[in-house]
């Protein structure tokens, strides 16, 4: 009876220590079963998520492949741009300097313009004058006849002080004189210009019973500040009592 408890207790022992094996065998099974489906799940995400950085890197790349060109664009839009804004600076500097130029000319013009028609007012006016004398005397050889009574002085060129005629403007002048001898005396007179002798006039009444009156006329060419005058040069008295010796010149 012993025997048969103990036979038993084996059996019992054997039984479950089988069924503890086979269910640890299967447990051992349905994990690595398991396991395979987690590292094929896992394996399969990493595909996926391989695959969808992939897409997003090709299109990350396309984006910035894009926006290369469109800089590359922008770029060539912006110097093409920057060249024609150049050309139009240049173009305007180029214009600025000629209306700088144009203006000095026109500046230019109208100073001329000022200046010629100053001249012409100026030349315009009339420049003529005449002087007679109040007094007699005799002179010395290459002294001034001082012609003292303005009549006329057109131009203010004429001084009755030093009795010499100052030209305002070049030009044409005609002068003349006229000059009264004393009873039986040589006069000798002449228009002087710059200190040169350009006309001569005699008056010789020895011989005559009355006084002789002698007249000359000359054209001279004068530039702006030249001076005329008469002098005597030789003989006697010259009269100039009544107004019979006179000096007078015009602008022509």
């Amino acid at each position: 009876m012993f025997f048969l408890n103990v036979a038993v207790l084996i059996f019992s022992v054997m039984f479950v220590s089988s069924n503890r094996t086979s269910i640890v065998t299967k447990e051992n099974t349905s994990l690595k079963v398991e396991k395979s489906s987690i590292q094929q799940i896992l394996v399969n995400q990493e595909t996926l998520i391989r695959l969808e950085l992939e897409k997003k890197v090709k299109s990350l790349e396309n984006d910035v492949a894009n926006l290369k060109k469109e800089n590359e664009g922008i770029k060539q839009g912006f110097l093409s741009k920057l060249l024609v804004q150049e050309k139009e600076l240049t173009d305007m500097k180029s214009q600025l300097n000629e209306t700088i130029a144009l203006r000095g000319s026109v500046e230019d013009l109208d100073m001329k313009y000022t200046r010629i028609s100053k001249n012409l007012t100026e030349y315009a006016k009339p420049i003529a004058f005449e002087a007679r004398m109040t007094f007699s005397s005799q002179g010395s050889k290459r002294s001034t006849l001082i012609f003292d009574h303005v009549i006329l002085n057109h131009g203010n060129g004429y001084s009755n002080v030093t009795g010499k005629f100052t030209a305002p403007m070049d030009g044409l002048y005609v002068f003349g004189w006229h000059i009264l001898a004393v009873y039986k005396m040589v006069t000798h007179t002449a228009l002087i210009v710059n200190d040169k002798e350009i006309s001569a006039n005699y008056c010789h009444t020895k011989g005559t019973d009355g006084h002789q009156p002698c007249s000359k006329m000359a054209v001279v060419n004068l530039a702006t500040g030249d001076t005329a005058w008469i002098a005597y040069t030789g003989g006697g008295d010259y009269h100039t009592n009544a107004y019979y010796s006179s000096f007078s010149g015009v602008k022509i």
